[in-house]
């Protein structure tokens, strides 16, 4: 749902209205959320809504707030910084770096931060984390991410943002938690 910028729902300009098809999601998504926000990191807001239909109701939903321009503002982000969505099942660093601002900007940066990394080890490598991370909020992300036991949270479900005038430091944000909380798709 895409909401007018000089009307937005609790400083919302979009959000998802999601119907879980497991209960247990409805409100593990919301409670994974808050507990990243308790750790110091941004993460979405969310809400509940009831839907209803022609009079016939449709049941509660989960609303969550979409990480965008209005998410990076709200969390004192600049949103001149790069934004990215991890996805697994494409290949290649620009297929799994989704870009979701500034499509004129290039990988370039992401490219060469990548390169370091794997060209380095120990200390060196250490060196360019601090260097290139906000060190303690990846620590943080990932800290919560165990907690959580959210296992679909490594290598998928999270946003990678470049702080390209501050620093130029790189950020980690949450997404996609309902496979929080022990659950994962082997569960019975």
């Amino acid at each position: 749902v895409r909401f007018h910028k000089d009307h937005t729902w609790k400083g919302m300009t979009s959000a998802a209205v999601i119907f879980e098809y497991n209960d247990r999601f409805v409100l593990a998504e919301p409670l994974a959320f808050e507990l990243y926000r308790r750790a110091g990191n941004a993460a979405c807001e969310t809400d509940f809504v009831r839907l209803s239909m022609n009079g016939h109701v449709l049941g509660y939903h989960l609303v969550v707030e979409q990480v965008n321009g209005a998410f990076l503002r709200r969390n004192h982000l600049d949103p001149a910084g790069d934004l990215y969505k991890i996805l697994w099942y494409r290949s290649g660093i620009e297929g799994q770096h989704e870009k979701q601002n500034h499509p004129d900007h290039s990988y370039a940066a992401l490219i060469k931060l990548i390169s370091l990394l794997e060209s380095t080890k120990g200390d060196e490598q250490w060196a360019v984390i601090q260097k290139n991370f906000n060190v303690e909020q990846v620590i943080n992300y990932f800290a919560v991410n165990l907690v959580l036991s959210h296992w679909d949270g490594f290598f998928n479900n999270y946003f990678t943002f470049h702080d390209r005038e501050q620093g130029g430091k790189w950020e980690l944000y949450p997404w996609d938690q309902d496979k929080t909380w022990g659950f994962h798709d082997a569960s019975g």
